[in-house]
């Protein structure tokens, strides 16, 4: 969790919603609601680590499922076996959430006959393919629902115009509903929250911890020496580390 330095930020949150209220819909009988962004805080506070109770050990393969849907590994989502590898993936995502304000993938699909949009694992891979390409066939051949969305070759399955998925016009506060069109997402030009080397940094940090297969991406002790993170503190001024981690004064 991330702590609000400012309570006005949420003053703020209420006025909005206030004045333009979000979308909402009955479903079953149910209001929905769609959630209403924080958006980029001019000033966050220190990061809390939180939910210690829903720890499972990874020294082992685990199999049950885990990680909040948007943060979700593709080895979790292809029903592989998985180990720590998937921390850094959630981290990565974790990290660009925080930062552009948005999830990278969001896996939301919409069902016509019901109306309803919900997290589907097949919308999830298809926008992790838009990123990073089609998984290779070693990652494949280790989960149990591979083939359901993906052929012997290691194409996808679906067409984009089969999986709809919602997008939010933020000037008018409406949405609609558009399939995927299955281009290749280019991180560098979604990100816009940062400028110059500390942009190229982070692209470079996401591009080693967001890898399909768990065994290629950055490891801890590389990841906690990459330069994006040597360069942050919490004033945003950079630092340098000796080899075993301390600051150097």
């Amino acid at each position: 969790m991330q702590l609000v330095t400012d309570p006005s930020d949420f003053t703020k949150f209420v006025s909005a919603e206030f004045e333009n209220p979000t979308p909402r819909k009955f479903v079953y009988g149910h209001p929905v609601y769609k959630s209403r962004r924080f958006g980029n805080l001019e000033l966050w506070g220190i990061g809390k680590l939180c939910d210690f109770g829903h720890v499972i050990p990874g020294e082992a393969p685990v199999y049950k499922m885990a990680q909040p849907d948007c943060y979700r590994a593709p080895e979790i989502l292809l029903r592989a076996p998985w180990g720590y590898p998937i921390d850094i993936w959630n981290l990565a995502l974790l990290a660009w959430h925080l930062i552009q304000g948005e999830p990278l993938f969001k896996g939301r699909e919409l069902d016509p006959e019901t109306d309803y949009v919900f997290h589907t694992d097949r919308c999830h891979l298809a926008e992790i393919v838009e990123v990073l390409g089609p998984p290779p066939p070693e990652v494949l051949e280790q989960g149990a629902a591979s083939d359901t969305f993906f052929d012997k070759y290691g194409s996808f399955k679906f067409e984009g115009a089969d999986i709809l998925r919602p997008v939010v016009y933020e000037s008018t506060g409406t949405y609609d509903y558009e399939g995927l069109d299955n281009k290749k997402r280019e991180l560098k030009d979604e990100l816009t929250a940062l400028k110059g080397e500390s942009k190229e940094r982070f692209l470079d940090f996401m591009s080693q911890a967001l890898t399909w297969d768990p065994e290629k991406r950055i490891s801890v002790d590389d990841m906690f020496f990459h330069p994006w993170l040597r360069a942050l503190d919490n004033s945003g001024e950079g630092y340098d580390l000796d080899e075993d981690g301390r600051i150097i004064e």
